[in-house]
């Protein structure tokens, strides 16, 4: 695999993972307070913010492996290089309406 496919595929696998540690941070976060009391919108929203934070600095100190990250690269190839083939869908136009042309009747002013 080139270098630049594999960076690509960390770059992705990253990116999942730091949303799935938000969004399991954000849920667990809420279900504790949930339990002691009221979640308001202002709390909501600060535990969003932080936990995005949070798994912003998680993912930098993760090490993915790359054999697993190539290995589950190889089905995705796979499927993007044989695309369903689908039949070519024609589309009438609309029926064009038949333009009148209306003569423009000319007034000429003379000064008398």
């Amino acid at each position: 695999m080139k270098d630049t496919k594999r960076k690509a595929l960390i770059k992705a696998a990253k990116k999942e993972a730091k949303k799935n540690i938000h969004n399991s941070l954000i849920a667990e976060l809420e279900k504790a307070v949930g339990s002691i009391g009221t979640v308001s919108a202002k709390l909501k929203k600060v535990i969003a913010k932080s936990s995005e934070k949070l798994a912003k600095k998680i993912t930098k100190e993760i090490q993915l492996d790359k054999a697993i990250i190539a290995a589950n690269a190889a089905p995705v190839n796979a499927e993007k290089s044989s695309p369903a083939k689908t039949a070519p869908v024609k589309v009438k136009s609309p029926a064009k309406k038949t333009e009148t042309k209306v003569a423009k009747a000319e007034t000429v002013v003379t000064a008398s």
